[in-house]
């Protein structure tokens, strides 16, 4: 289990942009003059945090239920979050009428998030190359039953999370993933495809 808390993340102004677009109807060149500044004042509040563990297949077949594809030797779970001060604030906006602050935050929001998910990808995908494995998408995790077993899974309290027992969603500053690992092609004289991994390089991957 790895845990890291207040890391470095640096958000895409054209990603930050791409998302207002959705939901600012005319765009317009004032919105984009003020892009820059609207991150500069809202990224004090994000209080980026990461938790993650990696399973081996068998390991993760009896404690959880998720779909894994036959190729998968093993699989790790990453939550992430970037702290509810934003959100907070947010709440306190949609209260008031036309109020495009609370768009902005939506918008820094999703790519804090999506920055954070990649800080810990790039350090799985580090562990998978020692491993000679490689790593999947991350694929978002929703599902009613899912939440609560991965999150008690990874003890998501000790980034400062807790889920309500009678409603367990996952608040909008945090998201949840799993990621595949697979093991890489073999390198052989031959075209004929690699060899399934060896059994002790799922056990490696396992102390992860």
């Amino acid at each position: 289990m790895t845990k890291i808390k207040n890391f470095r993340i640096q958000l895409r102004t054209r990603e930050v942009i791409r998302t207002l677009k959705t939901c600012l109807d005319p765009w317009t060149p004032e919105h984009e003059a003020i892009v820059s500044q609207k991150i500069e004042q809202f990224f004090p509040s994000i209080q980026t945090a990461a938790l993650y563990t990696t399973l081996t297949r068998s390991t993760a077949e009896k404690a959880t239920s998720l779909p894994l594809s036959e190729k998968a030797i093993a699989v790790s779970v990453v939550i992430v979050g970037i702290g509810p001060l934003l959100d907070d604030l947010k709440k306190q906006l949609d209260t008031q009428e036309n109020n495009l602050d609370s768009h902005w935050i939506s918008a820094i929001q999703s790519e804090s998030l999506h920055q954070s998910m990649s800080f810990a990808m790039r350090l799985l995908t580090d562990q998978a190359k020692e491993e000679e494995c490689m790593l999947g998408t991350p694929i978002d995790i929703h599902e009613a039953l899912l939440v609560p077993t991965l999150s008690t899974l990874l003890g998501i309290e000790r980034i400062g999370l807790q889920l309500d027992t009678e409603n367990p969603q996952l608040p909008s500053h945090v998201r949840l993933a799993w990621i595949e690992w697979t093991a890489l092609p073999k390198k052989t004289t031959s075209r004929k495809s690699a060899a399934a991994p060896t059994s002790s390089r799922v056990s490696v991957a396992a102390a992860l």
